[in-house]
């Protein structure tokens, strides 16, 4: 009797599901079938090496723990009852409510069916998932350690923009110019912070409804610093095809950048 048939098709999910909140996908594959089904709300996947690929490997971007509640044992068959908590970077945990269905022989699971609430699973999961993650690195990457070399990494060269710079008849039209425009910012308010209040992803677009908040401390396209505090409302919208950028719109409220520190149209180039 192998070590798998001596734990009982309960006590191997079990490990599996251990296996799994630990990350130790070695562990996970000595109780796949080499040429198991595996079906979940968004793809289905065949082979025990495609499996812990898609499914037991670290995101990098979000935590996923599983919680059992309860097993339902049917002899070649365990029905699974409990939920995911999924974490994010911002230290939030949700919880997504599932039933997992696994079919086993020989001490082996050789097929999979997960159903869980796939409505609130679904912005974890997918291109909207990809295209909102990108956004938020962006985000942390560009205003919160001034890394413009974040737009190399994530744009394509081709990147189609929609954004026009202040005081400027040239239009913004490639990764440089975007570096461009962030740079002025950056310069201008040192302190620079985003505020999102708002994040919608619909297929491979993201569109995100933000809050820039900073003192103006630095020359902003000739306009020499008033030490004034702002508070600037926009949008952000990126387009994502294979995890880059290829097409953005960003947009900031200029008349109330402009108000708030006592200036006038129009403004320097």
């Amino acid at each position: 009797m192998s070590e798998s048939q001596s734990k009982g098709n309960v006590g191997i999910v079990s490990e599996l599901y251990r296996a799994y909140n630990d990350g130790d996908a070695d562990a996970a594959a000595g109780y796949l079938a080499d040429d198991i089904e595996w079906r979940t709300a968004f793809e289905t996947v065949h082979g025990a090496d495609a499996v812990i690929e898609t499914s037991f490997q670290p995101d990098g971007e979000y935590e996923f723990v599983v919680d059992v509640d309860e097993y339902l044992d049917a002899g070649d068959t365990v029905v699974a009852f409990g939920s995911f908590d999924v974490g994010t970077e911002d230290g939030e945990v949700h919880e997504i409510e599932m039933v997992h269905r696994f079919d086993l022989a020989d001490g082996e699971i050789v097929r999979f069916r997960g159903y869980p609430d796939s409505r609130r699973l679904e912005p974890f999961m997918g291109p909207e998932a990809d295209a909102t993650r990108l956004m938020a690195r962006e985000n942390a990457a560009i205003l919160g350690k001034h890394d413009l070399g974040f737009v190399d990494e994530a744009y394509a060269e081709d990147v189609v923009i929609h954004m026009i710079r202040a005081g400027d008849d040239d239009p913004v039209a490639s990764r440089d110019d975007v570096k461009t425009v962030y740079g002025d910012w950056l310069e201008a308010f040192p302190d620079l912070e985003i505020e999102v209040h708002a994040t919608v992803a619909q297929d491979d677009v993201v569109m995100q409804y933000f809050t820039f908040h900073g003192t103006h401390d630095g020359e902003f396209r000739g306009i020499e610093p008033t030490g004034k505090d702002i508070s600037v409302d926009g949008f952000h919208m990126r387009r994502i095809e294979d995890g880059e950028v290829v097409e953005m719109a960003s947009v900031a409220s200029m008349a109330d950048l402009i108000a708030q520190l006592d200036l006038e149209y129009p403004l320097a180039a």
